[in-house]
């Protein structure tokens, strides 16, 4: 907490007044940070269902700065760990991103649904990799995505 207060220049006493510690810093920043997304998505699925949402949550998971991404990734994996400081936080996180996707594939309950929601977010994470690579284009990138979320939902209406 002193480095963070010398490089914001401002007094040890005037970050803890406002956090009780790292962890809590730390966690009301990913928050504030992934709230945004969050939101966005929510706005999405309620917008527009089907093809057009896809596509929406594609354009998005790849307008992350792939820092943001790498940051996201870590803290969804400490959802698989209870003792971790900040594992509420990462399975809220989760959560809600499943749940947006389970939403938007007309299933939000059902366990398979679930499953397969949490399949595309992983999707979306590693071809942003790619893309960040640039194996393929963004483009490209969006139109694949779309389609493995369009026959996803397709699977779950079968």
């Amino acid at each position: 907490m002193a480095g963070l207060a010398t490089a914001a220049e401002v007094s040890r006493q005037l970050v803890y007044a406002h956090f009780a510690d790292l962890p809590t810093l730390v966690r009301e920043l990913l928050t504030d940070r992934f709230g945004a997304l969050d939101e966005a998505v929510a706005a999405a699925v309620a917008d527009a269902a089907g093809p057009a949402s896809a596509r929406f949550a594609a354009q998005l998971m790849l307008s992350l700065a792939p820092a943001d991404r790498y940051i996201l990734r870590a803290l969804l994996l400490q959802a698989n760990t209870p003792e971790h400081e900040l594992a509420g936080l990462a399975v809220t996180v989760r959560n809600r991103m499943i749940d947006r996707w389970a939403t938007a594939l007309g299933g939000a309950d059902e366990p398979d649904s679930r499953a397969v929601a949490w399949a595309l977010i992983n999707a979306h994470l590693g071809v942003a990799d790619v893309v960040d690579a640039g194996t393929i284009t963004p483009e490209r990138a969006v139109d694949q995505l779309a389609r493995l979320a369009a026959a996803s939902a397709s699977a779950q209406d079968a």
